[in-house]
């Protein structure tokens, strides 16, 4: 399965690291990590994140409070949103 990114997403996911390493050496390192075996899994199981909106999904990054936004389509995996837990969903509903 292919990940398709949406505009935005992967400067999500660079933020985030960035602060996470500055708020404690390696932990920037241990979301990427984190967040790579979820994408992993999303491929193997596309549908195996619970809905959230018509064909969107959410899928939560082990052992951090960050959520993925994606939809399957096809062999196409769309990341919409990489980002904390507590942030407003109108942000990443707006990127469908």
């Amino acid at each position: 399965m292919k990940r398709r990114w949406q505009p935005g997403v992967l400067d999500e996911v660079v933020d985030a690291i960035v602060y996470l390493e500055e708020e404690r050496s390696g932990l920037g390192l241990a979301f990427r990590a984190s967040l790579e075996r979820t994408l992993a899994y999303l491929e193997e199981f596309p549908l195996g994140a619970p809905v959230v909106h018509r064909n969107t999904r959410r899928a939560l990054v082990h052992g951090f409070r960050h959520i993925v936004i994606y939809e399957p389509r096809g062999d196409e995996l769309l990341i919409v949103a990489v980002l904390h837990a507590a942030r407003d969903p109108q942000t990443w509903k707006r990127r469908l």
